[in-house]
C-alpha cells in the first residue's frame, strides 16, 4: 500500500545496486512512487546500466559506491544482487 505524502515533503532519495530483471524491477517502482527519487543505479553490465538510466532518468555506474554517493547522496539503496555479496561491495559510507 502507497500513503499519501505531503506536497511539501522533502522526497526519499534511494538508490538500487544490481539492476537485472529483479532489480529493474525494484527500480522502476521505486520512481514512481510518490515522495521517492530514484537517485542511481549501480551494475558491473555496463550495458544494462546504461539501459536503467536511459529508461528511468536516473545516474547509472558500474561501481556502487559511484552511483550512489556524491552526488547523487542516495540514503539508503536496494540491494539486489545474488552474485557478489553485500559485504564486499564498494559502498559509500552514507552520513
Amino acid at each position: 500500500m502507497v500513503k499519501a505524502v505531503k506536497a511539501d515533503a522533502t522526497p526519499l532519495r534511494l538508490g538500487v545496486v544490481g539492476v537485472g530483471v529483479m532489480g529493474y524491477n525494484h527500480a522502476r517502482v521505486l520512481a514512481e512512487m510518490p515522495g521517492v527519487t530514484l537517485t542511481g543505479v549501480a551494475d558491473p553490465d555496463e550495458k544494462q546500466a546504461d539501459f536503467v538510466r536511459h529508461t528511468l532518468g536516473c545516474v547509472a555506474r558500474t561501481n556502487a559506491a559511484a552511483a550512489l554517493g556524491s552526488p547523487c547522496r542516495a540514503a539508503s539503496a536496494s540491494m539486489v544482487t545474488s552474485s557478489c555479496p553485500a559485504s564486499k561491495l564498494p559502498l559509500p559510507a552514507w552520513n
